[in-house]
């Protein structure tokens, strides 16, 4: 217990890192073209993890996008012209599908009229287990991503079955995983999955 205790305090340490050095970089390097994607999980959980962030720091990230570029939808962002700037184009996801984002993200979005993406993963929702041993992840339910998709503001995705790191695993396991996903979302909100992210940024096998 003491050894995966410091080895979570280096990875910390590492990341914590790493984000400032790449923030003192950001300064000097040239602006990019591209939409800006902004990726998010946990709003004010209590868990104190690094992807986890406040409401009152998720509302103010809100009010600078609406103030410095234009929040779109993935589709809108991605169907341009080649050699378009869009670097002060914006998208709003989520990844795995926490309640906290529906209590505490979803109505500030809601007011604000603006689209986001949902990449849920599905076994927490079918079963309602937290998404982490002890609490405070808690899934959200097929109501509620029922209530965010009937809006219009919700592009839903896919985020695998169970939140597997595929490059663990064999290509059957991959495609039940997939097809899993796939199925239930098609089940419980007549929805098709247009998008997929894969599960810890992990996308090939090693």
């Amino acid at each position: 217990e003491r050894g995966r205790m410091n080895r979570r305090r280096v990875k910390d340490a590492v990341r914590t890192t790493a984000k400032g050095l790449f923030a003192a970089a950001d300064v000097f390097a040239t602006r990019a073209p591209g939409p800006r994607i902004l990726i998010y999980h946990q709003i004010e959980a209590g868990l104190g993890r690094q992807m986890e962030v406040t409401e009152s720091a998720f509302r103010d990230q809100l009010e600078w996008v609406q103030h410095n570029g234009t929040v779109v939808d993935l589709e809108t962002a991605v169907d341009v012209k080649p050699g378009t700037d869009t670097s002060d184009t914006f998208v709003i996801t989520f990844d795995d599908g926490y309640v906290d984002m529906y209590e505490r993200a979803w109505p500030l979005l809601a007011q604000s009229g603006l689209p986001f993406v949902l990449y849920l993963t599905t076994d927490p929702v079918e079963s309602q287990r937290s998404l982490t041993p002890g609490g405070k992840a808690e899934p959200l339910t097929w109501a509620q991503i029922g209530e965010m998709l009937e809006s219009g503001l919700m592009t839903l995705g896919a985020h695998t079955h169970e939140h597997r790191d595929l490059r663990t695993l064999d290509s059957r396991e991959i495609e039940t995983e997939s097809e899993r996903s796939n199925e239930l979302i098609e089940q419980r909100t007549g929805t098709t999955p247009q998008h997929f992210a894969y599960p810890w940024g992990h996308w090939f096998k090693t």
